[in-house]
């Protein structure tokens, strides 16, 4: 266990900037304005009128002023369904010429302010705490997790908003909602391993820094007690990490871990020191993959030296502001700052007493503000990940640039501004997906909303299709014309509206198959021929050698590799192409010349690098929930010693050439394997994080199966004649012509013995790993190639009898010279009949 003690950030030591609120509008209402000396009554029977009623979904026309004005008595208040087409329906009254102007009728609000806002509280003015409430004052699902020295539970300010855990029976000793604490009703004490988050012996100066803090962040607000805080109405979650208030943290990894498990929106840390810590790192990655956000306070060394946590990524770091937007004095600053918020002074809650307040400084008490922000953010927009809510909050800071000329660049993003980050937040996020993205012409499309925050109104807009435009939530379209066609959807709830438009979303042709190759082959090998495709798969070719035609169905992705065998050099070209909904076109074509061994003891040289159908290999993973998984089909070849989710695990590889057209007896000249860099490694590329990566190409001698084999099924090997790769010199290196001469001469010798080769690390212990691509890489330039140079032994076929005065002549008959019984002939002599017609059977 991690037992380094850590200080808190806490040095114990106004003007609203007010501005106009956004406009907003009644949704689906207009006012229209008749002129003076026209008649009103004139509108409802206008001809121009009447197709407005129906395309703009008018419900009613009414006369909302009743007063002695004939500028009131002339505006009309006009009521439609289609609320997002509000301008265009104001340009189409405008037109009418008995129409002096046409408007939104504006929504009108009144301006909120808590009945417990301290004049002390500058810092909620700083930040224009009072313009966010009037756009959302928090919600109670929301939780903060002020992991700290403690928090005093009882104080009346906070007292109302501690959190009470849903899942957990109060008293019955048993984890009820299985998080790993047993009665964790209002949150935890990882210092003492208990369920008591409240301070010991507290004062208003010891034991009272979390309480400090939780009262910024989220004090029970308009509740006429004490102080107000930005997040209102969230809740806090207490997380107790001191046994003693003299400022040293003994457990606060384990704090923030409670925080993960209790499934806490935000982790509130005003504590830090300099040593950094992957472990703490890890923590802070998995907290931020569970949605959490993490706000740390930045220290108090005025220094630019980073301070952990905050400076960790995946942590919001908060500098310290005073009332005048300059650098408090005592604030670190740096690039590693994310944004600044007050610290210097400020008024809160503390653990003296339950009704205790005083003023505190340091970034200790900028970061619960932002935390606090933080929540307030979240009960607007629920949805908010922990990257799209640190965008937001920075995007909306103030820039402070002015007031603080020595520190530009170094103050992150600016002084936070509560107003802003909340206008900065979308009232909706719209969405969609469909069935198909590439079609036929004459195909439809499925569309599906995927639009959240509850939306009511839909707005399609579908180019080039049909129809083109939808308000139904998940409408479908056909496409009649070939071409890439844009979508747009305008979702909206009760809060307003989001557009998103994606840029030629949908594709509508045919499909098309393009054959390509130019190949040599020796007579029996296999030759890879590639297809590139387009459509919608899964695809169905068919080609002809000249001869036959051969049909390749359920294509599953663009390119494919095929294989052929021909006996003779032959063309091949496409017939057809069909895709999952139609007939397309095809072009290309291949070529494959075929060369006959030849059966002397020449040297005959022959290279291999078979692909996804022929290639023969696959990846064994020695993680322990992974042992009885196939990984036949994995881009990577690779040996590797690694950790997954903390748990060790090796990597072995097994790779294997057809060499069975070599026959018995042949010897070796030379081998040579090249092994590829993967360019896109799922697992990573090559590694010595921890030590040398060198590897062992060992010989398999017993048989495996490609689609089947497992770590706990690896096929045995023999370190006889093994082959070492040494350590890599680059993240991408390639191993070219490795000498594997006499393996390869094992594998022929020993044929019952011989079935590959077998990647393995010659230290397997992680962090190290070397990692090249396999044969079911897509880049078919980086597939395994083995050439191999060999000679045999054969002898050649018997020569022909002779008879007597028998002529040899060349293949056209010419008379070379007259032979007698005792003559020899070498191989490749035959009769070729009597071409000159003396009687006498022809030879060459």
């Amino acid at each position: 266990m991690l037992q380094k003690a850590l200080l808190l950030l806490l040095v114990v030591a106004g003007v609203c900037n007010c501005r106009a609120q956004t406009a907003k509008y009644i949704s689906g209402q207009l006012f229209v304005k008749i002129k003076v000396d026209a008649d009103a009554t004139r509108f409802y029977n206008k001809k121009e009128v009447t197709p407005l009623s129906k395309d703009f979904q008018i419900q009613s026309i009414s006369q909302p002023f009743h007063l002695e004005s004939p500028e009131l008595q002339n505006t009309l208040l006009v009521e439609f369904g289609d609320t997002l087409a509000a301008d265009e329906l104001i340009e189409e009254f405008e037109r009418l010429d008995i129409v002096e102007y046409a408007e939104k009728v504006p929504l009108y609000e009144l301006i909120y302010t808590p009945n417990d806002i301290s004049g002390n509280q500058w810092n909620l003015q700083k930040i224009q705490a009072e313009l966010a409430w009037d756009l959302q004052t928090g919600d109670t699902s929301v939780v903060i997790a002020m992991v700290d020295d403690a928090v005093l539970l009882s104080h009346e300010d906070l007292a109302p908003i501690i959190w009470t855990n849903p899942g957990e029976i109060p008293g019955n000793s048993i984890d009820d909602d299985g998080n790993g604490y047993i009665d964790d009703i209002n949150g935890w004490d990882v210092a003492d391993n208990d369920n008591d988050p409240n301070p010991v012996s507290p004062t208003n100066s010891t034991f009272t820094h979390g309480t400090h803090c939780a009262g910024i962040a989220a004090a029970a607000t308009d509740n006429g007690v004490g102080i107000a805080s930005i997040s209102f109405n969230v809740r806090l979650m207490a997380v107790k990490t001191a046994s003693t208030g003299n400022g040293f943290l003994t457990a606060p990894y384990q704090g923030v871990q409670y925080a993960i498990a209790a499934e806490a929106d935000i982790i509130s840390m005003s504590w830090g020191g300099g040593a950094y810590s992957q472990t703490y790192q890890n923590l802070f990655d998995y907290a931020v993959s569970q949605g959490i956000a993490c706000i740390a306070a930045a220290g108090n060394s005025n220094t630019n030296i980073p301070m952990y946590p905050a400076a960790y990524n995946n942590v919001i770091a908060v500098g310290s502001t005073n009332s005048s937007d300059q650098k408090s004095w005592f604030s670190n600053y740096g690039s590693w700052v994310d944004v600044v918020a007050p610290g210097s002074s400020i008024w809160s809650s503390l653990a003296g007493s339950n009704s205790s307040y005083g003023y505190l400084s340091g970034t200790s008490m900028a970061c619960p503000l932002v935390s606090g922000l933080a929540a307030l953010m979240l009960s607007k927009d629920p949805y908010l990940t922990p990257s799209e809510l640190e965008s937001c909050l920075k995007s909306s800071c103030d820039n402070i640039d002015a007031q603080n000329s020595s520190y530009i660049g170094l103050l992150g993003a600016g002084r936070i501004n509560a107003y802003s980050a909340l206008m900065c937040l979308k009232p909706i996020n719209s969405d969609f997906t469909s069935n198909y993205t590439q079609v036929c012409p004459g195909d439809s499309v499925q569309f599906t909303d995927l639009s959240n925050k509850n939306p009511t109104i839909w707005q399609w807009t579908f180019a080039g299709g049909s129809p083109s435009s939808s308000t139904m939530q998940n409408p479908k379209v056909q496409y009649a014309t070939a071409g890439n066609y844009d979508i747009t959807l305008i979702s909206c709830n009760v809060n307003g509206c989001d557009t998103i438009t994606k840029t030629s979303y949908i594709i509508c042709a045919a499909p098309t198959a393009a054959l390509s190759g130019n190949v040599t082959i020796s007579q029996g090998f296999y030759a890879n021929l590639q297809l590139v495709l387009t459509g919608n798969p899964p695809w169905t070719v068919q080609y002809s050698d000249g001869t036959d035609t051969t049909t390749i169905t359920n294509i599953p992705a663009s390119p494919y590799y095929f294989s052929v065998s021909p006996q003779d050099t032959t063309i091949y070209a496409l017939i057809s192409v069909t895709d999952n909904s139609c007939i397309g076109t095809v072009s290309g074509s291949a070529n494959v010349n075929v060369t006959v061994q030849s059966s002397s003891n020449d040297t005959l040289c022959v290279t291999l690098q078979p692909g996804p159908n022929v290639g023969k290999d696959a990846l064994l993973h020695g993680l322990a929930s992974e042992v009885n998984t196939n990984y036949g089909s994995l881009n990577d070849y690779m040996g590797t010693a690694w950790t997954f989710a903390g748990t060790p695990g090796d990597g072995r590889s097994v790779l294997e050439f057809d060499l069975s057209f070599i026959p018995n007896g042949a010897v070796v000249v030379s081998a040579s394997l090249s092994l590829y860099a993967n360019t896109d490694p799922p697992n990573g590329p090559h590694s010595t994080l921890n030590g040398s990566n060198a590897c062992w190409l060992q010989r398999i001698t017993t048989s495996w199966i490609e689609d089947s084999v497992t770590w706990n099924t690896q096929p045995i090997t023999t370190t006889q004649n093994q082959v070492a790769l040494a350590q890599s010199d680059s993240a991408n290196q390639n191993y070219e012509n490795i000498d594997v001469a006499q393996l390869v001469q094992d594998i022929i010798d020993e044929s019952d013995s011989g079935y590959g080769f077998l990647l393995r690390l010659q230290t397997e212990s992680y962090y190290r790993r070397m990692t090249f691509a396999s044969s079911d890489h897509s880049d078919s330039t980086l597939w395994p190639k083995l050439k191999v140079c060999y000679t045999t032994t054969l002898q050649p076929p018997p020569c022909p009898i002779v008879a007597s005065e028998q002529k040899i002549s060349d293949m056209q008959g010419n008379f070379t010279g007259i032979l007698d019984n005792s003559d020899l002939f070498g191989d490749g002599v035959e009769n070729i009949g009597d071409l000159n017609g003396d009687g006498i059977e022809d030879l060459a």
